[in-house]
């Protein structure tokens, strides 16, 4: 059995901390057969009134067993509902039932109790069972208790692959792009020559005759070759405004470059558009 006091991974919240449905489940499924020779008490806590299930109720009902847990004889495992599963070697009964009959006077003037038997196995504060018979019985319990309690494990296997595949998207994409970054950008755009990320096709359209006619020439920079040239480990686009600040300060770049071209040419081809893409285009004459 695990230490009691170990957190289960994926558990919510219990009034005293985090719940262990997880850690049940994985230390019924440790166990061989041999092993199974164990007592089993569910206390159904949550049926107490809500005065009497605080936290410090929740914790006295925890220490009654201390006198078991210190010699390892039980586990306690705290369900989300404030419920508590406690799992006792078979040769403590007797102190199992002296703890559960503390727990019943306690509780004594709970509408739970006054209909209870004194019996620490006959009333509704607790269920007892025997890990040898009933064993299935508790390990389909623990399997539901953690079903509810992680939801990956009710996702489709398409559902699955799906997050693994953003996650590896999002891993390759890099960090996302803040303002620091931005600024940086900003200041290696002022110096950089963009001649070598600028790129030209012609669109074409398909007139009566069959034959291509070539409509404008699109002038281009790509995003993708700045961004493994400037900032190879930024996302650029996941922060839809900065990017808009960005690409603005791009339009401008590339403005500023082709007024100072002596050839001209990209002012006989072309003339910015306002495309996202960063495209800059000029219609046939």
């Amino acid at each position: 059995m695990s230490d009691q006091k170990s957190p289960a991974p994926g558990s919510t919240t219990n009034p005293l901390g985090d719940s262990q449905e997880a850690r049940f489940l994985d230390d019924l499924k440790s166990l061989d057969v041999p092993a199974r020779d164990k007592g089993v008490i569910r206390l159904h806590l949550s049926r107490l009134q809500p005065e009497n299930r605080d936290r410090q109720h929740l914790r006295n009902a925890e220490t009654v067993f201390d006198e078991l847990t210190r010699t390892r004889s039980a586990w306690l495992y705290r369900l989300r509902n404030s419920d508590l599963m406690v799992v006792y070697e078979r040769h403590e009964n007797e102190a199992a039932e002296r703890a559960v009959l503390k727990l019943l006077k306690l509780w004594e003037r709970d509408s739970l109790m006054q209909k209870a038997s004194s019996d620490p196995r006959k009333n509704r504060l607790s269920s007892w069972f025997d890990m040898n018979q009933d064993y299935d019985k508790l390990l389909t319990f623990a399997m539901r208790q953690t079903a509810t309690t992680d939801k990956s494990v009710r996702k489709s296997l398409p559902e699955l692959i799906a997050e693994r595949e953003l996650q590896r998207t999002s891993s390759e994409r890099g960090t996302p792009l803040t303002p620091i970054e931005l600024g940086k950008a900003e200041e290696a755009l002022s110096r950089v020559d963009l001649s070598s990320f600028t790129r030209r096709q012609p669109v074409c359209a398909f007139v009566e005759d069959g034959k291509p006619e070539v409509i404008f020439t699109e002038v281009f920079v790509s995003i993708a070759d700045l961004r493994e040239t400037l900032m190879l480990r930024t996302d650029l686009t996941v922060n839809p405004w900065l990017f808009q600040h960005l690409t603005q300060t791009l339009d401008r770049r590339v403005m500023a470059q082709i007024a100072r071209r002596e050839d001209r040419t990209l002012l006989r081809d072309g003339f910015p558009s306002t495309s996202t893409s960063r495209r800059y285009c000029r219609k046939s004459s």
